[in-house]
């Protein structure tokens, strides 16, 4: 999002590795943005206390339902009381992080660039991709489903699987390949050369405020999405940008399905695309973006004795308008 940004010229950014409290080198709007912060405590307050005292208006970014994270449990926990601001990528969440800090902005996940496509060169077989995080509990209820196609098809599906070793042993197949944790080029680079992503979420609480980033991604690339109807009904457009399921015996039918007929997955995957091209770029959110931290700065006081309100025991200074 700051690369977009930045676009516009009368826009400058930077990125640090830590919360640092140099002071503005001039008068313009100043909007300091941490990224998933986990301020609570004593270091917690300093850090923004130091911040404010500078002059920074300061912004929260989060993306996860934050009650499942102990650490942010904490009844000292900083990161949404102490700061003026919050932005999200989806309105489940915003809803959540407003009992936490009232002025939430929802920006949805979305992409710099689409990638030049590398897939569907072979019409005899496909490769489905998996890379996430923290998934065992949602791809385990479905793994008889796949293998059972895996062993029905034979090498005209092939597996990428990244990060989770767990997911890669469970497959009853030859046709598979793994890769460890790799920086996110390298991510982008495997997804790009497969023709299915393969996105499985069971029906909680977390899932449900998850965003549809893997949809988007799978989108740019080209790839033919896979996905549960949690978080993914509320994006894909069932046989025009992706196949949904809700169970194994859905999941099932609908792998079995795109192997049998790779134009469909062709087609399914350019619709997503499509998708990502009309709706889901960087270079939409440039604008309103901008709006947003250019009202949050124009309404600085207030917000700052909001934050007051919300924790007294930081001393933070309003700005000097």
């Amino acid at each position: 999002p700051l690369q977009a940004i930045a676009t516009d010229p009368v826009v400058s950014t930077s990125i640090a590795g830590a919360i640092t409290a140099k002071a503005p080198s001039d008068e313009r709007p100043h909007i300091f943005i941490l990224h998933r912060p986990a301020l609570a405590g004593r270091q917690g307050r300093e850090m923004i206390r130091a911040v404010l005292d500078s002059g920074w208006l300061v912004v929260t970014e989060f993306d996860d339902h934050p009650d499942f994270f102990p650490v942010m449990q904490d009844s000292e926990q900083l990161s949404f009381r102490g700061v003026h601001a919050v932005q999200t990528s989806t309105p489940a969440l915003a809803e959540i992080l407003r009992h936490r800090n009232p002025e939430v902005a929802i920006f949805p996940n979305a992409v710099v660039a689409l990638p030049s496509p590398r897939n569907f060169r072979s019409p005899d077989n496909l490769t489905l991709f998996f890379g996430a995080l923290n998934r065992e509990k949602d791809w385990e209820p479905l793994m008889p489903a796949i293998n059972a196609v895996a062993a029905k098809v034979g090498d005209r599906l092939r597996f990428c699987v990244v990060h989770d070793q767990a997911f890669f042993d469970a497959l009853q197949t030859p046709h598979k390949s793994f890769t460890p944790t790799c920086d996110y080029d390298s991510y982008m680079d495997l997804l790009l050369r497969c023709e299915i992503s393969f996105m499985p979420l069971m029906d909680n609480g977390f899932n449900r405020a998850k965003s549809d980033l893997k949809f988007v991604e799978a989108g740019a690339c080209r790839v033919a999405p896979l996905a549960s109807t949690v978080v993914y009904a509320r994006t894909v457009e069932e046989g025009s940008s992706g196949l949904l399921f809700t169970d194994a015996s859905e999941l099932h039918a609908r792998l079995l399905r795109l192997v049998a007929i790779p134009d469909l997955a062709r087609e399914l995957a350019e619709g997503a695309r499509r998708h990502v091209a009309e709706h889901r770029m960087l270079a939409y959110q440039v604008a309103p973006r901008i709006a947003w931290y250019r009202s949050l700065w124009a309404r600085r006081e207030a917000l700052t004795a909001a934050l007051r309100a919300r924790l007294a025991d930081v001393q933070a200074p309003v700005p000097a308008v």
